[in-house]
This record gives structure tokens, sequence and C-alpha cells, in this order.
């Protein structure tokens, strides 16, 4: 069965955030609250023991299916409750770092023009298990390689994929599919059982608030396993 790449990146997402909101003295500077912290951090920790559960080949189910639905919900639905709440409250002021790991959108209409970052970011395989292939999109700025927050006034990483043949020649960019984008910088890559063994190609590259589209990575190659 295939695993939902939305609900994977979105998943990465929520992860980062949580991580991010849990950092000591954060939930205090950006007053939130005990109730508001501990809901959201028990719905994404919940989403995380189902979610390893569907993308395990070992144990992906019907069952399973209905479980990382059922807690995908309300673990997203406490995501963006708290993104708009960080974002309307006047009482709080946000730094690059806190729009980056809360992946807040900025109203592009009320800003001046935002030109993309005039750098490519890099890209790593972390991580592999069958179909699931973890990436690294870090930010190759000397001091800030291991940083795991988007640089500031990047909105999203733009992504594209290709899938050839294990040993054939290197796609060529024409060859690539678009992938939607992500606001975090470690996600992970789900691909088809048809897929293993195949030779796969990772383009990432920064946007801007107002969608200004940076320079492209060197492409990251990796055989799904």
């Amino acid at each position: 069965m295939k695993i939902s790449q939305l609900i994977a990146d979105l998943h990465a997402e929520m992860d980062q955030a949580s991580a991010y909101a849990n950092t000591t003295g954060t939930a205090t500077r950006l007053a939130i609250s005990t109730g508001t912290l501990s809901s959201f951090t028990t719905k994404v920790s919940t989403l995380d023991g189902s979610f390893a559960t569907y993308a395990s080949p070992l144990t992906q189910t019907p069952a399973s299916i209905i479980a990382v639905n059922q807690d995908f919900e309300p673990a997203l639905k406490a995501y963006r409750e708290l993104q708009k709440y960080l974002k309307n409250n006047i009482e709080i002021t946000l730094t690059a770092d806190d729009i980056a790991a809360f992946h807040i959108h900025q109203d592009a209409a009320t800003r001046h023009h935002v030109p993309a970052r005039t750098f490519a970011p890099n890209n790593t395989v972390i991580e592999q298990t069958h179909c699931v292939t973890k990436i690294f999109v870090n930010n190759p700025t000397s001091g800030q390689e291991d940083k795991k927050y988007k640089p500031a006034d990047v909105a999203s990483i733009g992504r594209a994929i290709c899938y050839v043949r294990n040993g054939s020649a290197a796609p060529e960019r024409k060859d690539y599919s678009a992938m939607d984008n992500i606001g975090a910088v470690v996600f992970k890559i789900i691909s088809d059982a048809d897929e293993v063994n195949m030779d796969c190609y990772l383009i990432t590259w920064y946007v801007s608030p107002t969608g200004e589209k940076g320079p492209e990575s060197r492409p990251v190659k990796f055989t799904v396993i």
C-alpha cells in the first residue's frame, strides 16, 4: 500500500514544531499555555506511534491506515490552531527562528518584495528503511550546517524528484517531477514498492515568503531499499 507523502510531510513539520515548542523557555516566551502545549505535544506523540506502524511494511495494514488517519486529523487541527494563535497574537514578537520552526505563513500582501536566498541548500540522506528515506536539507552557511530550521526569510523548501533504473545515467533536469513544497528541513521521501532497487535523485531549493525561488541544489542520489 502507498504511504501518503502528504501525511509524511505534515508529520515532519509537526514533529519539528513540537520539538521547538518544548525547548526550555520557548512556551513561556511565546505565551503558549501549559494546557495548549501539553495537548499539542500529546497529539503529535500519538501520531508518531501510529505513523511508525503505518510506515513499516511489516505492520502496514488496513487497520494501521485507519489509525494514522484518526491520529492525523486532531494533531493537524492542534497544529493549525497553534500557528494561528502565534501569528495573530500581538502581545508576542516572533523571531525568524520561531517563524521557521512553526512554519508560520507570512502574508505577502503586507510585505515588501522578499528576494530568494542566493545560495542553494545541501541534501543528506540520514536514514533509510523499506520505501522510506529520511532527508536533511541543511543550510550550508558556516556555523549553520546543523541547524534544524530554515534560514531567515525562507518560507519553504522546493523539491523535485526523479527515479531511474539502478545503474543508469543521472537524469536531466527536464526528467524530474515537482513535489509539493515543505516547511520542515527534515522529511521523509515515500517511494512505491515497485521503485525498490531504483536510483532516486532529489533536488531542493529555498523559496522566499513572496514566492521567489533560489538556486537549486546538487542532486542527492540514493537507492530505494
